[in-house]
């Protein structure tokens, strides 16, 4: 069984991303005195900053969309995956090695964890 990216979900996410963007952008020209003559340089910094942070998240998220291959891969010999909450993949982890499997609710997703016993990783 393949899992795959949910397209919609990330295009939701890159929406509010750039309305975000829109705002701190609205905000950086106020805090430059382009409407009334004030200039707030710690204000159009910090703005700058998450500006930035945010564009490199957009383009990096945008660029990830590319990959049209399964995120999460089941077979016989255990799960392949390719994205982790704390890193980019954890390749394969085979079924033996998994000691504990549990359902934790963060916000409004249900996230799946495994626990593996194993601490090598394995790289096919």
């Amino acid at each position: 069984m393949e899992l795959y990216r949910d397209k919609k979900k990330s295009n939701i996410l890159l929406l509010i991303y750039a309305g975000i963007i829109v705002v701190l952008i609205a905000i950086f020209l106020y805090s430059i005195g382009l409407f009334d003559d004030h200039i707030s340089v710690k204000l159009a910094t910090i703005t700058g900053v998450f500006v930035v942070i945010l564009a490199i998240v957009i383009i990096s998220k945008s660029l990830s969309m590319l990959d049209t291959s399964p995120i999460v891969i089941f077979n016989d010999e255990g799960i392949i995956s390719k994205t982790t909450a704390v890193s980019k993949a954890a390749g394969l982890i085979l079924w033996k090695d998994i000691t504990g499997i549990n359902l934790d609710k963060v916000g409004a997703d249900i996230l799946i964890t495994l626990t593996v016993d194993k601490r090598e990783p394995i790289f096919r």
